[in-house]
């Protein structure tokens, strides 16, 4: 499921950036283009980009999974990789790994997702070509997106335990902060998920941070305008 819908999703504009930089055919990002991708082309681009992204999506699971290879036992995992063609088995290989060993493939797919999202939402974001930005000013979040958006820069902030509330155009930011150490000073990385709610859609008037423990405070967007100063 991560391979065939988030991989292939993200890992299309890789493959379609990496297409247009060679003069490959299809290098260019249009629907007919984007809906012929295969998962397989996505992880041989990234194959070719080397480690890290090359070694972290293994197909073999994923056409197991497809063709309904996969025993599931108490001691892990057997996956089973059939090759057929031309309605006969040409080769096939098989895989057991246990419980500790396919969490370690899961969780490196998922670190290679969240890289995806993290480099490429900025540049999508920030493109300079009115096309995209038409794309992405269209594209609004829904309510559940925007709260997983939060809660990721949250998190990635040390903040835990990340809920939102919104209500007549005032958005409420709750959560645990982060864990420090003496003389530790985590009030800018802290501060770093307000400018982003300030940037969700609809765009809220006021931004409260009630962190457990603190006094909840509330900003405006004007406080933020100087970070649209070059300098």
């Amino acid at each position: 499921m991560l391979v065939e819908g988030a991989l292939c999703d993200l890992g299309s504009v890789i493959l379609i950036a990496a297409r247009a930089s060679r003069q490959d055919p299809d290098g260019v990002y249009e629907q007919a283009v984007v809906e012929a991708i295969k998962s397989g082309a996505v992880v041989s681009e990234f194959a070719r980009l080397g480690p890290p992204c090359g070694n972290t999506v293994d197909m073999l699971y994923r056409n197991a999974s497809a063709h309904a290879s996969i025993a599931v036992d108490d001691h892990g995992i057997t996956a089973t990789r059939r090759e057929i063609r031309d309605g006969r088995l040409v080769s096939s290989k098989t895989v057991s790994l246990t419980d500790a060993e396919f969490g370690e493939e899961l969780l490196a797919l998922y670190e290679l997702l969240l890289a995806l999202q993290l480099a490429l939402l900025p540049w999508m974001t920030g493109h300079s070509d009115p096309n995209m930005a038409t794309a992405v000013a269209t594209a609004t979040a829904s309510a559940r997106q925007r709260d997983q958006i939060l809660a990721l820069i949250a998190g990635l902030a040390g903040m835990s335990n990340v809920t939102v509330a919104t209500a007549e155009g005032h958005l409420t930011i709750r959560a645990a902060p982060p864990v420090t150490g003496a003389g530790d000073r985590s009030e800018t990385k802290v501060l770093s998920v307000v400018p982003v709610a300030f940037g969700t859609t609809p765009r809220p008037a006021t931004v409260t941070l009630d962190l457990t423990g603190l006094h909840p405070v509330t900003f405006t967007h004007d406080e933020f305008a100087v970070l649209h100063d070059p300098d």
